[in-house]
């Protein structure tokens, strides 16, 4: 979890310096915050997601079990 926090931290530094290169400050600000924030609900419903998958192997019986080997 650190590793992330110092990866989230160092992108955050890098978008923002990016977007400083291409508009005023303040944009730059606006649209650092932008990506950011989508980037951590995208993060988060997919966190979310994988809590929800069911294991579906468990459920479908063996495709050997429905062979008929002659």
């Amino acid at each position: 979890m650190c590793l992330f926090l110092g990866l989230k931290n160092m992108f955050e530094v890098y978008l923002r310096f990016c977007f400083e290169r291409l508009y005023a400050v303040e944009e730059a600000e606006n649209f650092t915050m932008k990506v950011k924030n989508t980037l951590l609900r995208l993060f988060d419903y997919y966190m979310n997601a994988n809590e929800n998958i069911v294991d579906v192997y468990s459920v479908v019986p063996s495709i050997n079990e429905d062979v008929n080997v002659i």
